[in-house]
């Protein structure tokens, strides 16, 4: 009976061990995700925006009205990346949502522009995903969810409808861990102040979509995987200094007509 017990419990440490080992073992790193080559990221997300924009409409603002533009300029701009480097798509879409893609890409749905109601509002959640684009969340979010032979398939040119309807929905509607959120968050803050835009209208976003939630059911996949929104909310408005000065982004009636040029374009 000793000797059962004695090999049951050398059974569990290793169990243990092992577990404990496996769980300090970066795998994206060791995999490489981090150094696929631009070339091959662009191309992945080509195919996944093709997929994704089957069924809605791209719309295509007018280039002085659009505010998307106007806002992913000046966040880019003011904290030294290259505009150039990040292409948004907008598409007719109901839904709450903006989500980025490999490649440097930032989708917006119409309906997010809709329900937004400020350019500030909208710049937060630009420049939270954007956050995610810069930090590499996208790449490593997609091989935590469907494996490295998942992407690789992608990249390959191996892939079946089956797999990139999984990496699309990987994308649009699953999201990012805890820690990723928050650095988003944290990152689109800081995007915001240097930028000299109140972060408080992102905060005041979340608490006013988590305050709706009775009233949309339709449009809340996104806000359903970004949980504890008033908690995200609170901790944006205790990251920003008070002695912020920020400027508007577009008068209320550039703002008016931007969202009406969208509204026609549907």
């Amino acid at each position: 009976m000793k000797k059962v017990l004695f090999q049951f419990s050398i059974g569990v440490f290793l169990f243990l061990g092992t577990w404990y080992l496996l769980s300090k073992i970066n795998f994206v790193r060791i995999l490489r995700v981090e150094t696929i080559s631009k070339k091959n990221e662009q191309k992945l997300g080509e195919v996944l925006y093709d997929y994704i924009k089957l069924e809605s409409k791209e719309i295509k603002p007018d280039s002085i009205t659009d505010i998307t533009g106007r806002i992913k300029r000046r966040i880019c701009e003011m904290n030294g990346i290259d505009p150039a480097s990040i292409k948004i798509h907008i598409l007719k879409n109901p839904d709450i949502n903006a989500f980025a893609i490999p490649g440097h890409q930032l989708v917006i749905f119409t309906g997010l522009i809709g329900y937004s109601k400020n350019p500030e509002e909208l710049a937060g959640i630009m420049a939270h995903e954007i956050a995610h684009i810069e930090h590499n969340h996208v790449m490593k979010k997609m091989v935590k969810e469907v494996g490295v032979a998942g992407v690789a398939s992608m990249i390959g040119g191996q892939n079946g409808s089956q797999v990139i309807a999984r990496l699309a929905k990987v994308v649009t509607s699953t999201a990012f861990d805890r820690d990723q959120e928050k650095d988003a968050d944290a990152t689109a803050v800081h995007y915001m102040v240097k930028a000299k835009i109140n972060p408080s209208f992102f905060a005041g976003f979340f608490i006013r979509f988590s305050n709706d939630i009775n009233q949309i059911p339709k449009e809340l996949e996104w806000i359903s995987t970004h949980p504890d929104t008033k908690e995200r909310a609170e901790r944006v408005r205790s990251l920003i200094p008070a002695s912020l000065k920020s400027s508007p982004i577009a008068t209320q009636k550039e703002w008016s007509c931007f969202k009406e040029e969208v509204k026609r374009d549907l």
